[in-house]
C-alpha cells in the first residue's frame, strides 16, 4: 500500500513500450514500474523468514486474487516533481514543466517574498 490523498499508485503497466520513451508523462499520475518482479522481491526480502521469493510471488500472481502483505518494516516513499535542480558539483539541470506546476510555485514564492 502506498497511502496518499491523491489516488496515486505504484504499479506495472501493460504498455511496456512507454519505458522506451524519453518523456513519459503519459499516465494519470500513477508511478509505472518497469520491473515489478524485481521491486516485489526487493520489498518482500526478509518477510516471513525469507519465504517471499520469485517463485512464491509468481504463484500468488497466478491466483489472480488481490493479496496484501504488510511489510514488517515500512519503506517510506517520497515523490518529488522537479523541473530544476543542482548537482553537488554545481551543475544545474532544467526539465520541461509537463504538469504545469512551476507557475503556482512561482506565485507562492512571490507571495512569501512580498510578505517579508
Amino acid at each position: 500500500m502506498f497511502p496518499n490523498p491523491h489516488n496515486v499508485f505504484i504499479h506495472d503497466t501493460p504498455s511496456k513500450t512507454l519505458f522506451n520513451v524519453a518523456e513519459r508523462y503519459l499516465s494519470h499520475g500513477c508511478v509505472r514500474v518497469q520491473f515489478p518482479m524485481k521491486l516485489a522481491i526487493l520489498l518482500l526480502a526478509g518477510q516471513d523468514g525469507g519465504r517471499w521469493n520469485e517463485s512464491r510471488i509468481k504463484t500468488v500472481i497466478e491466483t489472480n486474487e488481490q493479496t496484501r502483505v504488510e511489510l514488517k518494516k515500512p519503506i517510506p516513499v517520497h515523490i518529488a516533481y522537479l523541473t530544476a535542480w543542482a548537482d553537488t558539483d554545481g551543475t544545474v539541470h532544467f526539465r520541461k514543466d509537463s504538469y504545469k506546476r512551476d507557475g503556482t510555485l512561482k506565485k507562492a514564492i512571490e507571495q512569501v517574498a512580498q510578505a517579508r
